[in-house]
Protein backbone atom coordinates (compact mmCIF):
# COMPACT_ATOMS: atom_id res chain seq x y z
CA UNK A 1 0.00 0.00 0.00
CA UNK A 2 2.69 2.42 0.89
CA UNK A 3 4.70 1.44 -2.37
CA UNK A 4 1.48 2.01 -4.11
CA UNK A 5 0.88 5.18 -2.37
CA UNK A 6 4.62 6.66 -3.21
CA UNK A 7 4.29 5.39 -6.75
CA UNK A 8 1.27 7.32 -7.17
CA UNK A 9 3.14 10.27 -5.54
CA UNK A 10 5.95 10.61 -7.85
CA UNK A 11 4.00 10.08 -10.89
CA UNK A 12 1.59 12.60 -9.45
CA UNK A 13 4.82 14.94 -9.27
CA UNK A 14 6.30 13.86 -12.79
CA UNK A 15 2.97 15.27 -14.33
CA UNK A 16 3.29 18.58 -12.41
CA UNK A 17 6.68 18.75 -13.91
CA UNK A 18 6.09 18.23 -17.31
CA UNK A 19 2.80 20.42 -17.19
CA UNK A 20 5.26 22.99 -15.31
CA UNK A 21 8.04 22.38 -18.19
CA UNK A 22 5.10 22.41 -21.19
CA UNK A 23 3.81 25.83 -19.37
CA UNK A 24 7.27 27.07 -19.95
CA UNK A 25 7.14 26.13 -23.59
CA UNK A 26 4.05 27.94 -24.28
CA UNK A 27 4.52 30.46 -22.52
CA UNK A 28 7.97 31.04 -24.57
CA UNK A 29 6.29 31.01 -27.54
CA UNK A 30 4.08 33.76 -26.31
CA UNK A 31 6.68 36.04 -25.99
CA UNK A 32 7.31 36.91 -29.31
CA UNK A 33 10.01 39.70 -28.38
CA UNK A 34 12.42 39.16 -26.03
CA UNK A 35 16.15 40.80 -25.58
CA UNK A 36 18.70 41.22 -23.02
CA UNK A 37 19.94 44.78 -22.17
CA UNK A 38 22.72 45.25 -23.83
CA UNK A 39 19.73 44.45 -26.88
CA UNK A 40 17.66 46.80 -29.03
CA UNK A 41 14.50 46.06 -31.22
CA UNK A 42 13.58 47.46 -34.35
CA UNK A 43 10.85 47.37 -36.14
CA UNK A 44 9.78 47.75 -39.77
CA UNK A 45 7.56 50.60 -40.89
CA UNK A 46 6.21 51.35 -37.45
CA UNK A 47 3.70 54.20 -37.58
CA UNK A 48 2.32 56.09 -34.63
CA UNK A 49 -0.79 55.26 -34.08
CA UNK A 50 -0.33 51.50 -35.20
CA UNK A 51 2.32 49.95 -33.93
CA UNK A 52 2.04 46.69 -35.78
CA UNK A 53 3.44 49.04 -38.30
CA UNK A 54 2.02 49.08 -42.20
CA UNK A 55 -0.76 46.23 -42.57
CA UNK A 56 0.33 45.03 -39.33
CA UNK A 57 3.63 43.45 -40.80
CA UNK A 58 5.73 41.94 -38.69
CA UNK A 59 9.17 42.23 -39.34
CA UNK A 60 11.81 43.29 -36.76
CA UNK A 61 15.78 43.13 -36.28
CA UNK A 62 17.08 42.38 -33.01
CA UNK A 63 21.04 44.14 -32.38
CA UNK A 64 23.69 43.97 -29.68
CA UNK A 65 24.77 47.13 -28.91
CA UNK A 66 28.25 45.54 -28.00
CA UNK A 67 28.54 44.35 -31.73
CA UNK A 68 27.41 47.10 -33.38
CA UNK A 69 27.88 51.12 -32.57
CA UNK A 70 25.52 53.54 -33.27
CA UNK A 71 26.36 53.87 -36.83
CA UNK A 72 25.48 51.10 -38.19
CA UNK A 73 22.22 51.85 -35.76
CA UNK A 74 22.01 54.84 -38.61
CA UNK A 75 21.69 52.18 -41.60
CA UNK A 76 19.03 50.13 -39.95
CA UNK A 77 16.90 53.39 -39.47
CA UNK A 78 17.58 54.37 -42.67
CA UNK A 79 15.42 50.92 -44.42
CA UNK A 80 12.16 52.32 -42.37
CA UNK A 81 12.86 50.47 -39.02
CA UNK A 82 11.91 52.23 -35.99
CA UNK A 83 13.44 51.49 -31.90
CA UNK A 84 10.59 49.90 -29.76
CA UNK A 85 10.46 50.56 -26.07
CA UNK A 86 9.85 48.30 -23.43
CA UNK A 87 5.75 49.14 -23.66
CA UNK A 88 5.55 48.93 -27.28
CA UNK A 89 7.54 45.11 -26.77
CA UNK A 90 4.90 44.30 -24.44
CA UNK A 91 2.42 45.21 -26.31
CA UNK A 92 3.62 43.28 -29.37
CA UNK A 93 3.83 40.01 -27.43
CA UNK A 94 0.15 40.86 -25.90
CA UNK A 95 -1.30 40.55 -29.43
CA UNK A 96 0.58 38.14 -30.88
CA UNK A 97 -2.39 35.56 -31.35
CA UNK A 98 -4.11 38.58 -34.06
CA UNK A 99 -1.16 39.02 -36.05
CA UNK A 100 -2.07 38.87 -39.71
CA UNK A 101 1.22 37.42 -41.04
CA UNK A 102 3.47 35.06 -39.88
CA UNK A 103 5.90 37.08 -37.86
CA UNK A 104 9.78 37.08 -38.75
CA UNK A 105 12.46 38.14 -36.12
CA UNK A 106 15.88 38.90 -37.72
CA UNK A 107 18.88 38.29 -35.10
CA UNK A 108 21.62 40.57 -36.44
CA UNK A 109 25.61 39.57 -35.27
CA UNK A 110 28.61 40.40 -36.29
CA UNK A 111 30.57 38.00 -38.17
CA UNK A 112 34.09 39.79 -36.56
CA UNK A 113 33.15 38.20 -33.24
CA UNK A 114 33.61 34.22 -31.45
CA UNK A 115 32.26 31.60 -33.73
CA UNK A 116 30.08 33.55 -36.10
CA UNK A 117 32.92 33.63 -39.32
CA UNK A 118 34.48 30.77 -38.75
CA UNK A 119 31.07 28.43 -39.22
CA UNK A 120 30.11 30.52 -41.71
CA UNK A 121 32.80 30.79 -43.87
CA UNK A 122 32.75 26.47 -43.78
CA UNK A 123 29.33 26.69 -44.65
CA UNK A 124 30.12 28.87 -47.68
CA UNK A 125 32.95 27.46 -48.42
CA UNK A 126 31.32 23.74 -48.59
CA UNK A 127 28.43 24.93 -51.60
CA UNK A 128 30.06 23.70 -54.55
CA UNK A 129 28.97 27.29 -56.24
CA UNK A 130 31.42 29.30 -54.92
CA UNK A 131 30.42 32.98 -56.50
CA UNK A 132 30.14 36.61 -54.78
CA UNK A 133 26.51 36.15 -54.17
CA UNK A 134 24.20 32.73 -54.31
CA UNK A 135 21.27 31.48 -52.74
CA UNK A 136 21.19 27.94 -51.48
CA UNK A 137 19.61 25.23 -49.41
CA UNK A 138 20.95 23.33 -46.81
CA UNK A 139 20.02 21.05 -44.05
CA UNK A 140 16.55 21.95 -43.31
CA UNK A 141 17.44 26.04 -43.89
CA UNK A 142 17.55 28.17 -46.76
CA UNK A 143 21.11 30.14 -47.50
CA UNK A 144 21.83 33.63 -48.51
CA UNK A 145 25.58 34.85 -49.33
CA UNK A 146 27.11 37.77 -50.02
CA UNK A 147 30.73 38.92 -50.17
CA UNK A 148 31.16 36.99 -46.28
CA UNK A 149 27.88 37.70 -45.46
CA UNK A 150 25.23 34.91 -44.32
CA UNK A 151 21.66 34.57 -43.65
CA UNK A 152 20.27 31.52 -42.30
CA UNK A 153 16.24 31.46 -42.62
CA UNK A 154 13.26 29.19 -43.80
CA UNK A 155 9.77 30.65 -44.66
CA UNK A 156 8.01 28.86 -42.24
CA UNK A 157 10.58 30.12 -38.93
CA UNK A 158 9.94 32.94 -36.55
CA UNK A 159 13.50 33.67 -35.97
CA UNK A 160 16.32 34.31 -38.43
CA UNK A 161 19.50 34.82 -38.29
CA UNK A 162 21.70 37.55 -40.24
CA UNK A 163 25.44 37.23 -39.57
CA UNK A 164 27.42 40.23 -40.94
CA UNK A 165 31.01 41.68 -41.53
CA UNK A 166 30.70 45.10 -40.30
CA UNK A 167 33.85 47.07 -40.13
CA UNK A 168 32.36 50.12 -39.18
CA UNK A 169 32.43 50.92 -42.68
CA UNK A 170 36.08 51.85 -43.13
CA UNK A 171 35.04 51.70 -47.23
CA UNK A 172 32.18 53.09 -48.90
CA UNK A 173 31.77 49.69 -50.71
CA UNK A 174 31.37 48.27 -47.02
CA UNK A 175 28.23 50.41 -46.59
CA UNK A 176 27.03 49.89 -49.83
CA UNK A 177 27.67 45.86 -49.36
CA UNK A 178 26.22 45.92 -45.34
CA UNK A 179 23.20 47.78 -47.48
CA UNK A 180 22.52 45.23 -49.88
CA UNK A 181 22.70 42.37 -47.99
CA UNK A 182 19.91 43.93 -45.64
CA UNK A 183 17.80 44.70 -48.58
CA UNK A 184 17.80 41.50 -49.73
CA UNK A 185 16.84 40.20 -46.34
CA UNK A 186 14.44 42.17 -46.14
CA UNK A 187 13.14 41.59 -49.65
CA UNK A 188 12.65 37.76 -48.67
CA UNK A 189 11.57 38.54 -44.82
CA UNK A 190 8.16 40.80 -46.52
CA UNK A 191 7.58 38.62 -49.57
CA UNK A 192 4.67 36.84 -47.60
CA UNK A 193 3.10 40.18 -46.80
CA UNK A 194 2.32 41.74 -49.93
CA UNK A 195 5.50 44.37 -49.30
CA UNK A 196 7.42 44.15 -52.48
CA UNK A 197 11.34 45.89 -52.37
CA UNK A 198 13.39 47.33 -55.31
CA UNK A 199 16.73 48.80 -55.85
CA UNK A 200 16.14 52.53 -56.33
CA UNK A 201 14.86 55.52 -55.01
CA UNK A 202 11.91 57.79 -54.67
CA UNK A 203 12.01 61.11 -56.52
CA UNK A 204 9.41 63.95 -57.15
CA UNK A 205 6.31 61.99 -59.33
CA UNK A 206 7.42 58.04 -58.74
CA UNK A 207 10.47 55.50 -58.11
CA UNK A 208 13.37 55.29 -60.23
CA UNK A 209 13.83 51.27 -60.01
CA UNK A 210 17.99 50.30 -60.98
CA UNK A 211 19.98 47.45 -59.97
CA UNK A 212 21.52 46.67 -57.34
CA UNK A 213 25.26 48.31 -57.95
CA UNK A 214 23.76 51.32 -59.72
CA UNK A 215 21.57 52.18 -56.30
CA UNK A 216 24.55 51.23 -54.45
CA UNK A 217 22.59 48.87 -52.17
CA UNK A 218 19.77 51.36 -51.59
CA UNK A 219 16.35 50.28 -51.92
CA UNK A 220 12.65 51.51 -51.76
CA UNK A 221 9.94 49.24 -51.02
CA UNK A 222 6.06 48.90 -52.36
CA UNK A 223 3.25 48.24 -49.46
CA UNK A 224 0.34 46.61 -52.33
CA UNK A 225 -2.24 46.38 -49.59
CA UNK A 226 -1.64 49.98 -48.22
CA UNK A 227 -0.76 51.46 -51.45
CA UNK A 228 2.16 52.83 -49.75
CA UNK A 229 6.03 53.90 -50.86
CA UNK A 230 8.30 53.36 -48.37
CA UNK A 231 12.16 54.45 -48.26
CA UNK A 232 13.91 55.61 -45.13
CA UNK A 233 11.63 58.09 -42.71
CA UNK A 234 9.66 58.40 -46.15
CA UNK A 235 6.04 56.85 -46.61
CA UNK A 236 4.10 58.19 -49.47
CA UNK A 237 0.10 57.07 -50.66
CA UNK A 238 -0.29 56.20 -54.12
CA UNK A 239 -2.89 58.41 -54.67
CA UNK A 240 -2.91 57.50 -58.91
CA UNK A 241 -0.99 55.43 -61.35
CA UNK A 242 2.83 55.54 -59.81
CA UNK A 243 6.03 56.32 -62.44
CA UNK A 244 8.13 53.67 -62.32
CA UNK A 245 11.51 55.31 -64.27
CA UNK A 246 14.47 53.34 -65.55
CA UNK A 247 17.45 54.80 -66.93
CA UNK A 248 18.47 54.28 -70.61
CA UNK A 249 21.68 55.98 -71.14
CA UNK A 250 20.75 55.25 -75.20
CA UNK A 251 17.24 56.25 -75.12
CA UNK A 252 17.10 59.95 -77.06
CA UNK A 253 13.40 60.64 -76.07
CA UNK A 254 11.37 59.43 -73.05
CA UNK A 255 9.72 56.50 -73.83
CA UNK A 256 6.42 54.54 -72.42
CA UNK A 257 7.39 50.90 -71.54
CA UNK A 258 5.10 48.30 -72.62
CA UNK A 259 3.49 46.27 -69.70
CA UNK A 260 5.32 43.38 -70.34
CA UNK A 261 8.51 45.31 -70.37
CA UNK A 262 7.62 47.18 -67.16
CA UNK A 263 6.74 43.48 -65.66
CA UNK A 264 10.00 41.64 -66.66
CA UNK A 265 12.27 44.62 -65.24
CA UNK A 266 10.49 44.59 -62.27
CA UNK A 267 11.01 41.11 -61.97
CA UNK A 268 14.12 41.52 -62.45
CA UNK A 269 14.92 44.64 -60.10
CA UNK A 270 13.63 43.53 -56.85
CA UNK A 271 15.75 42.62 -53.62
CA UNK A 272 14.05 39.16 -53.18
CA UNK A 273 16.83 36.47 -54.13
CA UNK A 274 16.02 32.98 -53.68
CA UNK A 275 16.76 29.54 -55.14
CA UNK A 276 13.56 28.96 -56.76
CA UNK A 277 12.67 32.33 -57.58
CA UNK A 278 9.28 34.59 -56.62
CA UNK A 279 6.38 32.75 -55.40
CA UNK A 280 2.56 33.33 -56.36
CA UNK A 281 2.02 35.80 -54.35
CA UNK A 282 4.47 37.76 -55.34
CA UNK A 283 4.70 37.64 -59.28
CA UNK A 284 0.86 38.59 -58.98
CA UNK A 285 1.67 41.59 -56.91
CA UNK A 286 4.50 42.47 -59.38
CA UNK A 287 2.00 41.92 -62.09
CA UNK A 288 -0.50 44.36 -60.39
CA UNK A 289 2.22 46.71 -59.89
CA UNK A 290 2.73 46.45 -64.03
CA UNK A 291 -0.68 46.81 -64.59
CA UNK A 292 -1.42 49.89 -61.99
CA UNK A 293 2.07 51.61 -63.30
CA UNK A 294 3.61 54.16 -65.76
CA UNK A 295 6.73 52.63 -67.00
CA UNK A 296 9.14 55.14 -68.41
CA UNK A 297 12.78 54.81 -70.21
CA UNK A 298 14.56 58.23 -69.85
CA UNK A 299 18.72 59.08 -70.59
CA UNK A 300 17.88 61.73 -67.49
CA UNK A 301 19.75 61.03 -64.78
CA UNK A 302 17.19 61.38 -62.02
Amino acid sequence: MFNQNQNQNQNQKSITSMRGKREKIVATRAALLEKSEKEEIYQFAKTKDQVMGVSGVPLFVKINLDDFDRDFVSVIEELSFSKLNEGEINQINANRSSLQFLPKVIAIKNMNYGLHSSRARSVVASHKYKTQEQSFFKGDHFLYSYDGNLLVYSFTSVEWNLGLVYNNFVAESGFETINSVLSRTLGLALSHTGVIGFWGKIVNDGIVVSGRRDSKGKSVFISMDDGLIISGNEKIKIKELIKIYRHDPFCKHSARMTFEELYGYLLARCTYMHLHGPGPLMRKNLWLLAKGSVGVRTSEDL
